[in-house]
């Protein structure tokens, strides 16, 4: 039988903003051009989620397209309460989408990104 237990673990999620990180039509090419494996994707969600973040996926309505964000939970003062978005026609490219932008663009380090007003360019 399960036991309640409560958690002694106190940090409270509280949003900053999102992540600056539009893409471009040349970036949006190179985006659907990338072509990881399904083990690959799943390893990087794996390491994300062991590194403080939060990964979710969910329909954008506004943009009538499928969203994955990448919340930064625990990860570190400076980009906590921070969200970086993908988005993409399936949950595929929309995943494939957050996670270039994460991996390739910001070579995972969202700290020059965060206080920046948003560029123009695809929310993609």
């Amino acid at each position: 039988m399960a036991r309640n237990r409560k958690s002694t673990y106190k940090k409270q999620f509280k949003f900053k903003g999102y992540v600056s990180c539009n893409l471009d039509k040349s970036m949006r090419d190179r985006v659907l051009a990338w072509q990881p494996t399904s083990d690959d994707i799943m390893g990087e969600i794996d390491r994300l989620t062991s590194d403080g973040y939060k990964v979710s996926f969910g329909q954008d309505k506004k943009n009538d397209c499928i969203q994955t964000s990448i919340t930064a939970y625990d990860v570190s003062d400076a980009v906590d309460g921070y969200v970086l978005t993908g988005r993409g026609g399936s949950l595929y490219d929309a995943i494939k989408s957050a996670l270039y932008k994460h991996l390739q663009i910001l070579e995972a380090d969202w700290t020059s990104e965060v206080d920046r007003d948003f560029e123009t360019g695809d929310v993609w």
